[in-house]
């Protein structure tokens, strides 16, 4: 075999071995000329060549592999003997150089709340060299004219800070206007830190005027999660915190670029963490990042370590009792710890970035707020003995399929919201959950809550698949109770006394109601139904406006102990044929307005002011049926009807 593409399958990879001798054959007849360039550019990756094939990079790839030795006869350097501020002009950008830090400090006014360069405040004239390039027309950029930002739009590029790093050679930035936010791929490397990108003849230029020796390929190469380093070389990342890019095989480039390589026998990096295999330590990198999971780990007496060759998964076990899975990338996994008490939202606080697919923390008794939001991973948490859980807990997680907390007793508000692929949610102790508790769940189908009493405003709003609830002890619902459910035929509430308004909002499905002990309603309880048969509220007294509005299947309305209704009861209940109202006294305006298939109407305690609102054809129903007091009440309706 050739002696470069042994190597090359060695240290890249089977695939990427065929890539090169299909794409340099030329490269290949001077032995170690390939596997030098790729090894001084990249490093050794077995994902290379699936990130170039991913991102359509071949042709690039293969233009910057030939351009680096110097066989690409079409690349032409731009000798123009032009000054950097001149070149800069020519592309439409004023061109200003920074020696103090309050001329840095002087640019902030161009970046959004949010959006400001770690550059400002940094001292970053310590160790770099700091310019700003403003376009002429900066003020005609809007920033909320881009709602889908990209690096390379027209407002990222509109500002930008070039900077070289102090030394004999001159490591180049390109950062543009946009700092990390979401959607945009490393702002960090604007015009892929490529000088000649922005204009031809521009790396030259500072070169001459400025005597640096920049770091930076006359051609570069830009892959998505790669970061080039200050030896020069392309390393994939896992993911990146406050400039950091966390690499595979025990890698950390830091903010300034320089690449740290830990040894194998001595630690472990784990995400942002560093494992202190000889001192006995877990420590995160960043010195600036706080992380309660560190916090897990006091007196640290040994660490075992176990490797699965079959998985590439090391477990480490600590102190005998503490357990983590790590995979071949060297990210968490899996995590077991019986000392944690408390959870807090520094705990991973990366945890949108992180892998990590099952927590067991046994004896964690307090979550707060905002714990593991916006987790893609997560698919099993075992939280064996939690009593309060706080607000945001696992915000539109993807992964999670059940969640099972056997103490919990309080949870707060947004909690368990957009979880796409939950499925189960068992609580049987909890006794009163806050607002927006698993909005926008659209595959909940069983739902285990025995001892509820209190369900906040917006459950389970937006649920697609849960067919039957059941809240055996729940007492109160609050406002916008399962608003726009598909999927619940049969609701049962034995202790239910008070709901608020829009409960069962716009359920077209449900057809069986109980709750005996149901007192009040809100307003446009049941509005829009188009299923129900049957209420089984005997002792239901107050009832809000908009009172089964618009429901096309209910025959009678059987309400024994209703005193007063709202207006617009059953409004455009095309279907409903008898009222039976025996103690109402006050009735609202509207009353079964347009519902024009009633036969027969039995309020008998109706008074003089509520019965003048009554429209003339509920009238002729209402006397029609001897139900009225001025001309005495009869049993006519109650001993003909089988309600």
């Amino acid at each position: 075999m050739n002696y470069d593409l042994k190597l090359i399958r060695d240290k890249y990879g089977e695939d990427m071995m065929h890539f090169c001798r299909r794409l340099f054959p030329t490269l290949l007849e001077e032995k170690g000329l390939l596997f030098d360039l790729l090894s001084n550019h990249f490093e050794f990756s077995k994902q290379l060549y699936d990130d170039i094939i991913e991102n359509k990079l071949i042709g690039e790839f293969q233009n910057y592999v030939m351009c680096l030795a110097k066989l690409d006869r079409h690349y032409k350097e731009d000798t123009e003997d032009k000054d950097p501020e001149q070149l800069l002009s020519e592309a439409g950008y004023n061109l200003f150089e920074c020696h103090s830090e309050e001329e840095i400090e002087s640019f902030i006014k161009y970046y959004a709340d949010g959006e400001r360069l770690c550059t400002f405040g940094d001292e970053r004239l310590k160790s770099s060299y700091v310019f700003f390039a403003v376009k002429k027309n900066v003020d005609e950029i809007r920033r909320e004219d881009f709602e889908n930002p990209a690096r390379q739009d027209e407002y990222g590029t509109s500002v930008i800070s070039i900077q070289f790093t102090r030394g004999y050679v001159n490591h180049l930035g390109i950062m543009n206007r946009y700092n990390h936010v979401k959607g945009v791929d490393n702002p960090d490397a604007t015009f892929s830190n490529n000088l000649d990108n922005i204009i031809p003849g521009l790396t030259k230029a500072f070169e001459k005027k400025y005597g640096f020796h920049i770091h930076s390929d006359r051609r570069g190469f830009d892959i998505k999660n790669y970061v080039k380093g200050n030896d020069g070389k392309l390393y994939k990342y896992l993911f990146e915190k406050n400039g950091i890019y966390y690499c595979p095989n025990n890698t950390i480039i830091d903010s300034k670029y320089n690449v740290h390589k830990f040894d194998k026998e001595k630690y472990i990096i784990m995400d942002y963490y560093v494992i202190d295999l000889v001192n006995k330590t877990i420590k995160v990198f960043d010195d600036n990042i706080r992380d309660s999971f560190i916090a897990g780990f006091k007196n640290i007496k040994n660490i075992k370590v176990v490797n699965n060759k079959k998985t590439g998964i090391k477990t480490v076990t600590i102190n005998d009792e503490i357990t983590i899975d790590i995979n071949s990338n060297n990210r968490l996994i899996n995590y077991y710890n019986p000392n944690v008490t408390r959870l807090d939202n520094s705990f991973i606080g990366y945890n949108n970035d992180a892998v990590v697919e099952r927590l067991h923390l046994p004896n964690v008794i307090e979550v707060e707020d905002d714990f593991f939001e916006d987790n893609k991973t997560l698919k099993e948490i075992l939280l064996d003995s939690v009593i309060s859980i706080g607000d945001g807990f696992m915000k539109r997680n993807r992964d999670l399929h059940t969640f099972y907390a056997p103490n919990v007793v309080f949870i707060g508000n947004r909690c368990l919201e957009s979880n796409e692929e939950l499925r189960v949610v068992d609580l049987p102790n909890v006794r009163e959950i806050a607002s927006c508790f698993m909005i926008h769940n659209k595959n909940v189908s069983e739902v285990r809550m025995d001892n509820v009493k209190i369900l906040g405003d917006y459950f389970m709003n937006e649920n697609n698949s849960l067919k039957v609830v059941y809240f055996p002890n729940v007492e109160e619902i609050k406002n916008n109770f399962m608003l726009y459910n598909n999927s619940v035929v049969c609701a049962k509430f034995p202790k239910l006394k008070v709901t608020g308004d829009a409960f069962f909002y716009s359920d077209e499905v449900l057809k069986v109601f109980y709750a005996p002990n149901l007192y009040i309603t809100g307003h446009r309880f049941m509005r829009y139904n188009k299923s129900i048969e049957d209420l089984d509220t005997p002792n239901l007294t107050y009832l809000g406006s908009y009172f089964m509005e618009n429901n096309a299947v209910i025959k009678v309305i059987n309400l024994e102990s209703a005193k007063k209704v709202g207006s617009y009861f059953a409004a455009n209940a095309t279907g409903l044929e008898k009222v039976y109202l025996p103690n109402a006294e006050e009735i609202g305006g509207e009353f079964a307005l347009n519902a024009r298939n009633i036969e027969e109407v039995y309020i008998p305690n109706i008074n003089e002011e509520s019965y003048g609102k009554l429209s003339g054809f509920i009238k002729e129903k209402l006397n029609k049926n001897g139900t009225s007091k001025k001309i005495g009440a009869r049993r006519y309706f109650v001993d003909n009807t089988s309600v």
